[in-house]
C-alpha cells in the first residue's frame, strides 16, 4: 500500500482519538471551554500527529483530515454547555464553508482556531470577512488566531480579520519570568487586544509562577498542563 492509500485509509476508517484540554478563566477559575486535540489510535510509522499532518499535506489529503477531525470534535464533545475550540486552516474554512454550516446546525458555541501553519492569501481576506459574521450571528461561532509568536506574519494576521481570541505559542512562556522582552510582548499584546474588544489566551502554562504572573498582568484566559 503506497503512502497516499495508507493515509486515506486511516482517515476513512477514522483511526483517531479526540481529547479535550480545558481553557480557564484564570481570574475566576471558571472554564471558558475546551480545545479539541486529535491523536492517532495507532501511531504506526508516524511518531506524532504532527508527522501525520505533514504526510497528509504531502499526499494532498489535508482537507480530508481536517474535516474528519472537526466532525469528531463536535460529535464526541462531552461538555454540552461549554464552548469547543477546533483547529482549522484558512483554506479549509473557505473552501468547505457550506459543510461547516451544516455541522454548526447541530452544535453551537464553536470557536474555530485558524492555524499558524496556514496562510490567508491577500486576495481571500475580503471573502473571509464576508463569511465570519453570518456564523457569529446565526450560530454563536467565535474565531481565534492560533499560536501567535511562532508563525508567518503574526501581526498581519491579527490586523487582517477580527478574531475574538488570539492564542499565544507555548514557546512564549518558556523563560518568561527571566525575559523582560517576552514580558513586554505579552503585556502589550494583552493591552492591545483588550482595547479592541478581543481576548488573549496564553497556552503552555506549566507552573504556578507562570500562572501568578499572568494573573498579575490582568490576562483572563490560559491553558496548559498546570490545569490538568
Amino acid at each position: 500500500m503506497n503512502m497516499t492509500r495508507s493515509i486515506r485509509s486511516i482517515i476513512e476508517h477514522n483511526l483517531f482519538d479526540t481529547i479535550y484540554e480545558s481553557i480557564i478563566n484564570i481570574q475566576t477559575r471558571e472554564i471558558l471551554g475546551y480545545e479539541s486535540l486529535t491523536r492517532l489510535q495507532e501511531p504506526q510509522k508516524y511518531e506524532t500527529i504532527s508527522d501525520f499532518i505533514t504526510a497528509c499535506e504531502e499526499a494532498g489529503l489535508r482537507h480530508e483530515f481536517e474535516l474528519q477531525t472537526i466532525l469528531n470534535a463536535i460529535q464526541r464533545f462531552p461538555h454540552k454547555d461549554a464552548r469547543i475550540f477546533i483547529n482549522i486552516s484558512y483554506d479549509t474554512f473557505l473552501d468547505h464553508y457550506p459543510y461547516l454550516q451544516e455541522l454548526l446546525e447541530a452544535s453551537d458555541r464553536v470557536t474555530f482556531e485558524f492555524l499558524e501553519t496556514s496562510i490567508l492569501l491577500p486576495e481571500r481576506i475580503s471573502e473571509l470577512h464576508q463569511k465570519l459574521e453570518p456564523l457569529r450571528t446565526r450560530y454563536d461561532t467565535f474565531f481565534a488566531i492560533d499560536d501567535f509568536g511562532s508563525g508567518y506574519a503574526d501581526v498581519d494576521r491579527i490586523l487582517s480579520h477580527s478574531a475574538d481570541f488570539v492564542k499565544t505559542d507555548t514557546e512564549l512562556l518558556q523563560d518568561l519570568l527571566e525575559s523582560s522582552g517576552k514580558q513586554l510582548i505579552l503585556q502589550n499584546l494583552h493591552q492591545y487586544l483588550e482595547k479592541n474588544g478581543q481576548a488573549l489566551i496564553v497556552e503552555g502554562v506549566e507552573t504556578k509562577e507562570q500562572l501568578d504572573f499572568l494573573i498579575a498582568l490582568g490576562i483572563h484566559y490560559a491553558q496548559g498542563y498546570y490545569f490538568n
